[in-house]
């Protein structure tokens, strides 16, 4: 059963990236930078991790999995990213900063995102995402495979802010299902406390109110 849900889930995802094109902001560069998604490696013990360089190690998995991520659904822009913390991003095309980034109970990520066009300066766009981590498959016995799964919802998140569906506005479709979503302010606060924007309907799955 839990195959056949994610069959319907890649599904619906291939369907729907067939059908969005890039919202009119975004058409002007086709090279787009992911910034680096700091899980603050001071934390190593909180996440059970017996050294900081193994979470490091981790960290910087995650991240590569994250561009990856985004490489895989912006088809036809030219996806690079940040190799480590602080590194700053070239100074032409579009790029995505994270901040405020943390890591739920449920093993899933929110954090504020901004995309600022490197050329003007300007950002174009900011929200809040949370992505979910499906408890299956390697993310059932990886604490670092739950964190790629929930990156795997924060590209998609990227993907449909920076695209609109046929009626010229951007998708809303990715939070429907607790998947990945936005919201007005991050879901978990940095200190840990949840914000009263979603709700869980159960287990690990959340609606936005």
């Amino acid at each position: 059963m839990r195959q056949f849900m994610v069959i319907l889930i890649a599904c619906g995802f291939i369907l729907s990236c067939s059908t969005r094109s890039v919202r009119q902001e975004f058409s002007g560069s086709r090279e787009l930078y992911v910034g680096w998604l700091d899980l603050r490696a001071a934390d190593f013990r909180k996440y059970g991790y017996p050294t900081r360089e193994e979470w490091e190690r981790d960290i910087a998995d995650v991240n590569q999995g994250l561009q990856k991520f985004v490489r895989d659904y912006m088809k036809g822009f030219a996806v690079t990213g940040a190799s480590k913390i602080g590194e700053r991003p070239p100074a032409y095309g579009c790029a995505i900063y994270f901040s405020n980034a943390a890591i739920d109970p449920q093993t899933s990520i929110v954090a504020d995102i901004s995309i600022r066009d490197m050329g003007t300066g300007r950002v174009v766009t900011k929200f809040s995402a949370y992505g979910t981590s499906f408890h299956m498959s390697y993310s059932m016995y990886s604490f670092a495979g739950k964190l790629n799964n929930a990156c795997y919802a924060l590209a998609y998140e990227i993907y449909t802010q920076m695209t609109e569906s046929g009626n010229g506005e951007p998708s809303r479709d990715a939070g429907s299902e607790g998947y990945a979503g936005t919201v007005n302010q991050p879901v978990i606060k940095a200190t840990g406390e949840r914000s009263t924007k979603m709700k869980e309907v159960r287990p690990g799955v959340f609606v936005w109110e």
